[in-house]
This record gives C-alpha cells, structure tokens and sequence, in this order.
C-alpha cells in the first residue's frame, strides 16, 4: 500500500503545477478561488411529532424526539382514533412497557422490554381477562409458558412426550427412538443438547449445542449405532417445542434413561 502511495504522489504534484501553470496562462489577476460545496446535516427530530391518517385529521402516530432518537412514550393509532400501539422509548431503544390494543380499545397485549430486549408478554382476551403469560431469555421464549381459560382458571393439561423403542441391532446395529406427542399440536421440533453440562433455556437454531431430531411422518427420530458385542448406556434429556392452541410457543423436556446391549 505504502508503494503504491509513492507511485501515486509525483502525479498527484505533477498534476497540481499544471493546474497551476494553466491558471496562471490565463492571465487572471485575481486568485482563483475553490469553491467548496457544504453538506448541510439534515436537521435531527426533536420534541413531539404527530402525523396523520392520508386525508384525515386523525393522528397515525405520536412521537416524542430528543437529538433525533425517540424518547419517551411513542403511540400508533387506528383510523378510528383508538391507540394501537403505546411503547416507552429511551434513546431509540425499547425501554420499559409496549401496549398493543384491540381496535375498540381494549388491551390486547403488554410486552416489557430491558434495553430493547423483550423480557415477557402477557396476551389478553378481549374481555381483558389475561390469555397467556410468556417469559423470555434473551429475548427468546424459554420454559414456564402460562395459559389461561377465560374463566381465569390457570391451563394445566398439555401433550407429554411419547417414546417408542424400535431394536434394530440384531439387523443395522443400532436402536432407534422415535419422538411423538400424546396429542397432536401444530411446529413440533424435538431436540437433545450436545452437551448436558450445558443448560437449556430456549429452542434457539443459533445455539450449536442443540441438537434437532430428524422428523420422519411426525415423530422425531433418533438412531443410536450400537456394535456387536458392546452396550450403550445414556440418560437423555429430550425437549420439545410445540405451538399450543391459543398460538404461543411452548417447551417441555423429558428424562429418558437408555441402556441397551447387543450381544
């Protein structure tokens, strides 16, 4: 880099005495002066900004500003004058409560937010009885998911996971569980972690220790290869992700001990 720096600086001088030679031809007494072009910063947002609805004079959304980042609470409207959505805002970062309403007006959801990352949500009918109670880890969902009939009773009946064993050392030397649910439920995805010393607190695809079980016909499939003449002996942590009937994510987890020969 330096070298082609060195290259590149007597064209540069040699360019510049010739720009100066031709001004100087032009017999111009007066100094040329460069005329240097300003970029003018666009003028940052501050203090409450309301727009509106396309022909209306019903506001869209109300905005507080300070320094051009939002600040504050910041609120989305229906067409019909109701609030949608009302969420606190510290320096362009979700901050404290996000409301989401119905369109008459009743709440519909409340997510809590730490530095723009959501902590939990809570789902609510519309007759503002709570719906469900959702915890987050970094912003994932993770175990102790909480539903509610409209009655208020808490939900405690969900599908449990199933095992069935299938011996196919005597032929592939191997033995084969297969993974399934006592009551069939819509996303189902089955996983192991790599590493049991390793804790678990969400389905997250980007998290390398986990393991997704192949899923063949709806059941999640694992092969454990076991030579002649050894045995395998393992206790597994199954887990699995389903989506409940009210449309949240649930997990679950199962110990399973596992101890097969084959002779």
């Amino acid at each position: 880099m330096k070298r082609l720096l060195f290259l590149f600086l007597p064209l540069i001088i040699t360019l510049s005495c010739d720009t100066i030679e031709n001004s100087e031809n032009n017999n111009s007494e007066m100094p040329q002066r460069a005329e240097v072009a300003k970029k003018t910063k666009p003028k940052s947002k501050e203090g409450l900004i309301v727009t509106y609805h396309s022909g209306t004079k019903v506001k869209r959304t109300e905005i507080n500003y300070q320094r051009g980042k939002k600040n504050g609470l910041a609120k989305v409207y229906y067409e019909n004058g109701n609030v949608r959505q009302a969420i606190d805002y510290v320096n362009d970062f979700k901050h404290g409560m996000a409301k989401e309403y119905y369109k008459d007006g009743t709440i519909y959801r409340k997510a809590f937010y730490d530095n723009n990352v959501v902590q939990r949500r809570n789902y609510y009918y519309k007759d503002g009885t709570l719906k469900s109670d959702v915890p987050y880890y970094k912003g994932k969902e993770t175990f102790g998911l909480k539903e509610y009939s409209k009655s208020g009773k808490l939900l405690k009946v969900y599908p449990k996971i199933l095992i069935k064993e299938n011996d196919d050392t005597a032929l592939y030397d191997k033995y084969v569980l297969e993974l399934t649910l006592s009551q069939k439920r819509k996303g189902v995805k089955f996983f192991i972690a790599q590493d049991d010393k390793k804790p678990v607190r969400t389905s997250s695809t980007d998290d390398d220790n986990l393991y997704f079980l192949p899923m063949i016909k709806g059941r999640g499939v694992l092969e454990i290869p076991i030579p002649k003449g050894n045995y395998a002996m393992k206790k597994f942590t199954f887990y699995v992700e389903y989506v409940t009937y009210s449309g949240r994510k649930r997990l679950d987890k199962i110990d399973y001990n596992f101890h097969v020969t084959n002779y």
